[in-house]
C-alpha cells in the first residue's frame, strides 16, 4: 500500500510538472501576441502569476507527500526486521499450534468482570472434543499449557488446534440464569521472516503471516 501511494505522488509530481511547463509556454505566448494598444492588464498577469504559484506549491506538496511515505514505509519494515528471532503475543483466533507435546495460549479476564467459571475445550481441525478443562476465573491475563494428551492420557500430533474459551456468568433477574460467552485468545510464536507483498506482515514459525499491528507483546 506505502508503494502505490509512493507511485501516486510521483505521477501527480510527473503531471503537474507537464502542466506548469505548458502554462509557461501558453503565457509567453500570450505575451508575445498581445497587441500594443490592449496590453495584459496587471490584473490578468497578476492572476496568471498566482495560478503559477498554486501549481509550485501542489506540485511541492505532493513531493513532499512522496517523501513522508517513504519515511514511514522504511520505519515500518524496520520495525518489523527487528522482530525476527523473537517470540511475540498475538491474536490466537481460537487457534493455537502443538509442538514437541507443548501448546500455549491465553486469554484475559477484564477487572470489571465476574464469572462463574472458566471452561476450555481444545478440538481437532474436524471439531472432535479432545479436552475440557477448567480455566482460572480471576480478572487478569491467564497463561495456559496444553500437554497434548486428551482426558485419557492419549498424546496427539504437533500441529494446529482449535480452543474455545468460554465464561459463564451469573444474570441477576427475576429468574437468576447462568450465560456463557467466549472470551478472546491470544498465542506466542516466534517470528521468522517479513513478508513486503503486499502489505508488509510478520511470517511466523507455524507459516502463519499477521500483521505488524496485530502484536500485542514481545517477549
Amino acid at each position: 500500500m506505502e508503494k502505490q501511494a509512493g507511485s501516486t505522488a510521483s505521477r501527480d509530481k510527473n503531471r503537474v510538472e507537464k502542466s506548469q511547463l505548458e502554462f509557461f509556454k501558453l503565457f509567453l505566448t500570450e505575451v508575445r501576441m498581445q497587441l500594443p494598444d490592449e496590453p495584459l492588464s496587471a490584473k490578468d498577469m497578476s492572476q496568471q502569476m498566482m495560478t503559477m504559484e498554486q501549481t509550485n506549491q501542489t506540485m511541492q506538496t505532493n513531493h513532499n507527500l512522496e517523501k513522508l511515505i517513504e519515511l514511514q514505509s522504511s520505519s515500518y519494515l524496520n520495525n518489523a526486521l527487528s522482530l525476527i528471532g523473537k517470540e511475540v503475543e498475538i491474536d490466537g483466533n481460537g487457534r493455537f499450534a502443538l509442538e514437541k507435546q507443548t501448546g500455549s495460549f491465553s486469554y484475559i479476564i477484564d477487572d470489571n468482570k465476574k464469572f462463574e467459571e472458566i471452561t476450555i475445550t481444545i478440538t481437532d481441525q474436524a471439531n472432535k472434543v479432545i479436552q475440557t478443562i477448567k480455566g482460572d476465573a480471576k480478572a487478569g491475563q491467564h497463561n495456559f499449557t496444553w500437554d497434548g494428551k486428551d482426558s485419557k492420557d492419549v498424546a496427539y500430533p504437533d500441529g494446529i488446534y482449535k480452543v474455545l474459551v468460554e465464561a459463564t456468568e451469573k444474570i441477576e433477574g427475576a429468574k437468576k440464569e447462568m450465560k456463557k460467552s467466549p472470551l478472546p485468545t491470544r498465542i506466542f510464536d516466534v517470528v521468522v521472516g517479513v513478508n513486503r507483498d503486499p502489505d508488509i506482515s510478520l511470517q511466523l514459525s507455524h507459516n502463519n503471516h499477521v500483521p505488524l499491528k496485530n502484536i500485542t507483546k514481545i517477549k
